[in-house]
């Protein structure tokens, strides 16, 4: 029964960091999500390859019950493909409105 706080204190420690995204290493440099794009570029270098969707933005008119919406505006969401060598797994960083999203490491 001792030893339970020390491992309840362990398991919040490790929820706290899944929920905080995952971050990569770049040269001496540890990216997460809380950087700019800017400086993602700057630490890490051009990804490997980009892909870009373009969506449309709706919003329901007030008049109809339906379904009917009209289109505000577009987003474009880009995906960057970080090539990290054959000893570390390649990494997708998604940005949507300028601001990094996610990093996630492709297994």
């Amino acid at each position: 029964m001792r030893y339970l706080p020390l491992m309840l204190a362990t398991l919040m420690v490790g929820l706290a960091n899944q929920a905080r995204g995952e971050s990569i290493r770049c040269g001496s440099s540890v990216v997460d999500e809380s950087v700019s794009v800017d400086e993602l570029v700057r630490k890490c270098g051009q990804p490997a390859s980009k892909r870009y969707e373009e969506q449309d933005i709706r919003v329901r008119t007030p008049n109809d019950l339906a379904s009917n919406t009209r289109k505000v505006g577009t987003t474009v969401t880009e995906y960057w493909t970080y090539d990290r060598g054959s000893h570390a797994s390649s990494v997708i960083v998604t940005i949507s409105d300028g601001k990094i999203r996610s990093i996630k490491r492709v297994e």
